[in-house]
């Protein structure tokens, strides 16, 4: 394919995505418990990738590091991108779970020990691996900067499995968008406590 094909391939996709209906396009399954998620083991020892988040609890202010990174999963042979934040003091726990501890990636089976959060709609969500004695509310983990580092986790995770820009951009985009459309709905979340599986 010449170059003038692609991009007009491009942009007839991205004018659809745009345009026509959100029904046309189904979001894939959210994550559910039972899923196998891989994530980059660096990501976790990454200090870019360290939020602190803070919460009021039994009327005391409370805070704790976690760490986000993106997470694949896949739903009819479709990668898809979630968040996941992971407390600090939990990272070896969860890298101990690891499937194969001889490789730079991760695959974990999502359990009772994963919490999440999700939009009203239930068209996206995120993952959280932490002491459920916390009980921050969902919109702490949701503004802009997380957003944004979310699309950098997620573009290194695609790059690191072989992905080409021409499979990359697509994906992040979606997983971006996701996390984005979770933000925008963020005051919608106050009040609401993490989910378990």
């Amino acid at each position: 394919m010449n170059r003038k094909w692609i991009v007009l391939v491009f942009t007839f996709m991205l004018v659809a995505v745009l345009v026509l209906p959100s029904a046309a396009f189904a979001s894939p399954r959210l994550v559910e418990k039972g899923d196998a998620i891989t994530f980059r083991k660096s990501a976790l020892s990454d200090p870019n990738n360290l939020v602190k988040i803070e919460w009021q609890q039994d009327f005391r202010n409370k805070n704790q590091d976690y760490v986000e990174t993106a997470v694949t999963y896949t739903v009819d042979g479709q990668e898809v991108f979630v968040p996941l934040f992971v407390q600090k003091s939990l990272v070896d726990e969860l890298l101990e779970e690891c499937e194969d501890k001889t490789t730079k990636k991760c695959t974990v089976k999502v359990n009772s020990d994963f919490q999440y959060g999700q939009d009203s709609g239930q068209t996206s969500r995120f993952l959280v691996y932490h002491d459920q004695g916390n009980k921050p509310y969902q919109h702490r983990f949701i503004n802009s900067e997380l957003a944004s580092k979310f699309a950098n986790s997620a573009q290194q995770l695609a790059e690191s499995a072989g992905k080409s820009a021409g499979e990359i951009v697509p994906q992040v985009k979606l997983a971006t968008e996701a996390f984005n459309k979770i933000v925008s709905l963020g005051k919608a979340y106050i009040g609401d406590y993490l989910r378990n599986f």
